[in-house]
């Protein structure tokens, strides 16, 4: 019996550190893209000033396009309900697995 529970408990902490862990990326991802975003609007600019080419629009829209693909797969990380967490503390979705994870 003192060996199931151990087993448990190590299943729940290792879930929430997964989560955690998951959070930040998808803070991390949202960031970046941000970042990309504002690239993109920035050569928009330059293109209609007439200092760049349009192909350099078209790289940077194709980066932050990219990315996004990214940020939609972190976002998965988070809310698909943290497998060990969510069944070693019987809790179903996201936000029953979140609260044992505090």
């Amino acid at each position: 019996m003192a060996e199931a529970i151990r087993g448990l408990r190590v299943n729940v902490v290792n879930g929430c550190v997964d989560l955690i862990q998951a959070k930040a990326n998808l803070a991390l991802a949202r960031e970046i893209l941000k970042t990309y975003e504002d690239l993109f609007r920035i050569n928009e600019a330059r293109v209609n000033a007439g200092s760049v080419s349009p192909l350099e629009l078209v790289r940077s829209r194709v980066a932050m396009l990219q990315f996004r693909g990214q940020v939609q797969r972190a976002q998965l990380g988070v809310t698909r309900p943290p497998d060990a967490a969510a069944r070693a503390a019987g809790a179903t979705g996201v936000r029953a697995a979140d609260r044992h994870c505090r």
